[in-house]
């Protein structure tokens, strides 16, 4: 029997520590979050830029007991209050850091099994065709970039690598001993959903917006930015959008941490917040502003496109948004008010089909949750 068909409970408790803010988003696929006794954010002692726009976000983690270390003492005082032979999952490690080498093997002495947790992860390709082939030689390519990889040694040992996909975690199988790797969905994997054409529903659209220019990431985008204009612009192009494809209902998805004040501007109906899986779920295309979520249009194997405003929005704005649809394999809609909405780069194009059969795989939408491989993991080695 394999170890991830173990079944009945261990006597082991789990414990996490998290190296990011403990948001809903991150940890949207982990499964059974009260499997967790107790978790640490040590996001301010490690990523302080990440804590100062942590208290904007609107889906903070609220049912989970929490400990904000501010400092690597306290993080030693959470070594304390581990159970004995406990699990200690690691969300997204600093490969290089001095602190986790050395507090890695201090668990491992004490008698607790140390997993890291590494499914929020990117598919790092450039445009071009070059990039194309190096997805499909992934491999040989990270065998590579592991050579290049500066990490100090000697490596510590984790008993448990769960990731997405292991050939996107170079740095960390470099920086590493790994003993067993366990594959498990992306923070972003939508539950799989059958045939496009047996769920979806003719006419409908949804429209995932990226917050601009309000959300905490993004305000060095929108210095410049006339908000009203805009977001009367943003109208023009939804409406411009649903004439061109056929749509008869366009749903906006307001991004999970909006505080709501787009809704001083944009006059549209309907409108939701909180249900954007649900709502891409029964769409027949997906339009972005270019959001994470632009990466939903591959899973579903619906059309996908990012939406462009190259006459109001910043031409880094524009240039990260192109970015996003050449990695996610989604087409390009540029909006101008003389020349209306135009398709400059199209989803059906071969290297967009490719890049989205790229985006179906790496999502793992088929994998366990998290908590189920890490319990089944935890019976094999009771």
């Amino acid at each position: 029997m394999k170890w991830e068909e173990k079944v009945g409970e261990s006597h082991r408790k789990i414990f996490l520590i998290s190296y990011l803010p403990l948001r809903k988003k991150f940890f949207r696929t982990f499964g059974d979050l009260k499997r967790i006794q107790l978790a640490l954010d040590v996001t301010a002692v490690f990523r302080p830029k990440q804590t100062d726009v942590a208290h904007a976000f609107q889906d903070q983690i609220d049912d989970l007991k929490v400990i904000q270390a501010r400092s690597s003492s306290e993080i030693n005082d959470f070594k304390d209050r581990l159970a004995s032979k406990s699990i200690v999952i690691v969300f997204r490690p600093p490969h290089t850091s001095e602190f986790l080498r050395k507090l890695i093997p201090s668990l491992r002495e004490a008698g607790h099994k140390v997993v890291l947790l590494e499914n929020k992860r990117m598919i790092r390709l450039k445009a071009g065709i070059v990039a194309d082939v190096k997805f499909f030689l992934r491999p040989v390519y990270y065998r590579y970039f592991k050579s290049k990889l500066k990490v100090p040694t000697p490596r510590p040992e984790v008993d448990l690598l769960l990731t997405n996909d292991s050939s996107a975690c170079a740095e960390a199988f470099c920086a590493f001993k790994v003993k067993r790797v366990g594959r498990v969905k992306h923070m972003d994997a939508f539950p799989e959903g059958g045939e496009p054409s047996k769920r979806t529903r003719a006419g409908y659209g949804v429209m995932v917006d990226a917050n601009l220019p309000f959300h905490p990431e993004h305000i060095r985008y929108a210095a410049d930015l006339n908000v009203k204009r805009y977001f009367d612009q943003l109208k023009r192009a939804m409406v411009a959008y649903m004439q061109q494809y056929g749509l008869h209902h366009l749903e906006f998805s307001r991004h999970p941490n909006s505080d709501g004040r787009e809704l001083d501007y944009l006059n549209w109906q309907p409108i939701s917040q909180f249900k954007t899986h649900e709502l891409a779920g029964s769409a027949e295309r997906i339009i972005s502003t270019g959001s994470d979520a632009s990466g939903l249009a591959p899973q579903l194997g619906v059309p996908g496109h990012i939406l462009v405003l190259p006459e109001i929005t910043s031409p880094s704005w524009v240039e990260r948004q192109r970015k996003a649809a050449e990695s996610f394999g989604a087409g390009v809609l540029e909006y101008r008010a003389l020349e209306g909405l135009v398709e400059t780069d199209s989803p059906e194009r071969l290297r967009s089909r490719l890049r989205s059969a790229t985006w179906n795989r790496f999502y793992a939408a088929d994998a366990p949750d998290a908590s189920q491989v890490v319990a089944s993991w935890a019976r094999s080695i009771d």
